[in-house]
């Protein structure tokens, strides 16, 4: 957040920032474990950090963990699955969306 504020707004925005982490986590650690990249540095094992949006950014903690869990969820299932993921019909998009929205009033 480069200015600190109400985020309230962007119902997803814990989901997709999680889910941008991820994906900035798998990259990186796919470079480390390429041997052809020298000096690409060291595997990433665990993150600590705080709720996102919490604070000042006023997403409750209930929220801010279950997009947390959800995103971790579904990038697992479409690390396994990547072929359902890269071709998912619009029931499957409309399921997803459905769990994503149940988290909207917490």
């Amino acid at each position: 957040m480069r200015i600190p504020e109400n985020i309230t707004w962007n119902r997803e925005i814990v989901y997709n920032l999680m889910w941008a982490l991820l994906n900035s986590l798998e990259q990186h650690n796919a470079a480390v474990d390429d041997l052809t990249q020298v000096g690409t540095g060291v595997r990433i094992q665990k993150v600590l950090m705080t709720g996102l949006g919490t604070g000042v950014g006023r997403i409750s903690g209930e929220r801010c963990a279950q997009q947390m869990a959800l995103a971790v969820k579904d990038f697992l299932d479409a690390s396994a699955h990547p072929e359902k993921w890269s071709s998912l019909s619009w029931d499957d998009a409309l399921e997803y969306a459905e769990e994503g929205r149940l988290t909207h009033e917490l």
